[in-house]
């Protein structure tokens, strides 16, 4: 730790940086070889239990945190786009076609519900309350995850029990 206020020292700006790549707090707090609570309360900016860089840590987190989250939206936008240019290419071609194949016909509507799932119904901002409320940035990527490999086989199973 810096015993000038106001000043981040060399380990405090490594740590920083793994946070910025995204490592869960707890990697950064073992590979940083400090207690996980300790990095929580600089990440929390408490100078009362990590001392004055706290703040000043804090600040940067939330800096960081802001650049990942500009380069995650932007990301989205260009993927969105993506998708809709190669949906509508298959559109283009399905409608060529002189009459459509049951097949064709789920795929249309695969692509259509893919499309409406693809955009947010409600403003998360404009939420008062949600599940997430308290999970860690590594609970929710968790969460995702879990959630997305049971969307999955959910539906690989309706896909297998539809071609039986």
């Amino acid at each position: 730790m810096s015993g000038i206020r106001g000043e981040l020292s060399e380990k405090h700006w490594q740590a920083l940086k793994l946070l910025g790549q995204g490592l869960p707090r707890k990697e950064v707090a073992a590979h940083m070889k400090w207690s996980y609570d300790y990095l929580g309360d600089l990440c929390a900016g408490d100078i009362s239990k990590a001392g004055y860089t706290a703040e000043l840590f804090k600040k940067q987190v939330m800096k960081t945190e802001e650049t990942r989250d500009e380069n995650t939206n932007t990301l989205i936008k260009v993927n969105a786009l993506l998708i809709q240019e190669l949906i509508f290419r298959v559109l283009k071609e399905l409608e060529a076609k002189r009459k459509l194949s049951m097949d064709d016909k789920r795929l249309i509507v695969a692509l259509c519900n893919s499309l409406n799932k693809s955009k947010a119904q409600t403003e998360v901002k404009s939420v008062a309350y949600s599940y997430v409320d308290g999970l860690t940035p590594e609970e929710m990527i968790y969460e995702y995850q879990r959630l997305t490999a049971i969307a999955e086989n959910s539906f690989n199973n309706k896909k297998r029990f539809n071609e039986g």
